[in-house]
């Protein structure tokens, strides 16, 4: 179900606000994260579980010790999307359930810019908005290569 949908029912069901609007970026955010850690996960190679299981090691033992560590890269990755998502769906949140006043955030200036016809406020706006997304997926990235290149050959540029 597209955001722009959900964005309504959050106002409804937590109110207008900072709450619909952060829950707006949750939702967008969270299913890139699920869907590549699942991929990572289900990508283990088969002959090192075959290890495990020759060594009887746990479920848990081969979560924590096999499975995730092998799926950082993907986890990473999710979670790269999932900064730059965020940002949009706190904007859609914002379109839907904020508030025009002195805190207003990007999406009602967005909003207000259009309404009273600015458009060098608007494109500011968008321009910061484009800008925070970037700056997040580059920094989340830079930490995904510092907390996994010791592991992964993907993680060392080359």
């Amino acid at each position: 179900v597209p955001i722009i949908a959900i964005a309504p029912m959050l106002n409804i069901w937590v109110g207008p606000g900072l709450r619909a609007a952060t829950g707006s970026a949750l939702i967008v955010s969270v299913f890139p994260i699920i869907a590549n850690t699942i991929t990572g996960i289900r990508s283990v190679d088969p002959a090192l579980r075959d290890l495990f299981k020759l060594y009887r090691g746990s479920r848990v033992q081969t979560l924590v010790k096999l499975e995730l560590p092998s799926a950082l890269p993907n986890i990473f990755t999710g979670v790269r999307i999932a900064a730059g998502l965020s940002v949009i769906g706190t904007i859609v949140g914002e379109f839907v359930a904020g508030f025009a006043d002195d805190d207003a955030g990007l999406g009602i200036k967005i909003l207000v810019a259009n309404k009273q016809l600015r458009t060098d406020l608007s494109f500011a706006a968008v321009g910061i908005a484009s800008a925070l997304g970037l700056v997040m997926f580059v920094v989340v990235g830079a930490i995904a290569t510092r907390l996994t290149r010791r592991w992964h050959a993907s993680s060392q540029g080359g």
